[in-house]
């Protein structure tokens, strides 16, 4: 399954891109995934290991919700479109 991570107070850096409270990192399932770094303030990350089925019924049924689940709703309907594309193409 998918790893998401995302900040909710300070700033990290994961692959050379920093991310601040509202950005959400989807790491693929099966590949390495980069190291993340607290930035100068430190940081609390949210790390959600979950199979992203659920993820849209918690979204649809406000079980997540606020800056998060915002952040959220968008990341998972892009991957979404893309397992659409890559089914299609297989």
């Amino acid at each position: 399954s998918e790893t998401m991570v995302a900040p909710v107070s300070g700033s990290i850096d994961a692959a050379g891109v920093t991310m601040s409270q509202g950005d959400v990192r989807v790491e693929e399932a099966d590949v390495d995934h980069p190291a993340v770094v607290a930035g100068p303030d430190g940081a609390q990350v949210v790390l959600i290991f979950a199979d992203r089925r659920e993820l849209r019924s918690a979204l649809d049924d406000g079980r997540m919700s606020g800056a998060l689940g915002a952040a959220l709703s968008p990341v998972l309907e892009d991957l979404q479109r893309q397992l659409l594309l890559a089914d299609s193409a297989s």
